[in-house]
């Protein structure tokens, strides 16, 4: 990511930046200490050239709030921390913030929580403005939808099928990238960059 994409002028982490302790499952499958999990984090996080960095809360499972282990590795970096961000970049204004409704069953399609963002976001715009974007995670699947005022995503993240993703079945399958935005003006450009993981990355596969 870092030899694609080059040096950017602000960096998002949009929250569970850390597994945490993994209650549930004791710390299965994870850095125990997560003293560790947030200096390991610092280091590759530390690595992205940005001139500005802004971080996000992530849920309570991952990174309680007092202390919270995102607010920890954004501090570390010298960023700008907050359960929501709004940015400015020339004439387009974002939205982030971590938590989106997940859908994982037939009864929700994945574009359902954007659009209820983007009509809650049109409801408010009185009082707070408009955005131009509204980008969310929590979900771990990438997922877009728009008009022609507003985009609203749900980010890839960086964590593969994990055992809680291995027990829900076949419903809930990680896609591993990030987004990038180009701003200019009143003119926007964005590419999306998702790792198309093997088979083999997937799942541990065994021929009888």
């Amino acid at each position: 990511m870092c030899e694609t994409v080059g040096d950017v002028d602000a960096l998002v982490v949009n929250g569970d930046i850390c597994d945490g302790v993994n209650r549930k499952q004791k710390g299965e499958h994870i850095e125990l200490d997560v003293k560790d999990q947030i200096l390991e984090a610092v280091e590759l996080l530390g690595r992205i050239d940005a001139k500005k960095i802004y971080g996000t809360q992530g849920t309570g499972y991952h990174s309680d709030s007092n202390p919270s282990n995102d607010w920890f590795v954004i501090n570390k970096l010298g960023g700008e921390f907050g359960h929501e961000q709004v940015i400015n970049v020339d004439k387009k204004r974002f939205h982030f913030s971590h938590k989106v409704g997940v859908s994982g069953s037939g009864q929700m399609y994945h574009g359902t929580p954007l659009s209820k963002e983007q009509m809650v976001a049109k409801l408010n715009k009185e009082s707070m403005g408009k955005f131009d974007f509204i980008i969310r995670s929590h979900a771990h699947y990438f997922y877009y939808t728009g008009s022609k005022s507003t985009l609203a995503a749900i980010t890839p993240c960086w964590k593969g099928r994990d055992p809680f993703v291995q027990e829900h079945s076949l419903k809930w399958n990680p896609d591993i990238g990030y987004l990038v935005f180009e701003v200019e003006g009143d003119k926007w450009s964005w590419s999306h960059f998702v790792e198309n993981l093997t088979q083999n990355q997937l799942f541990t596969e065994h021929k009888v």
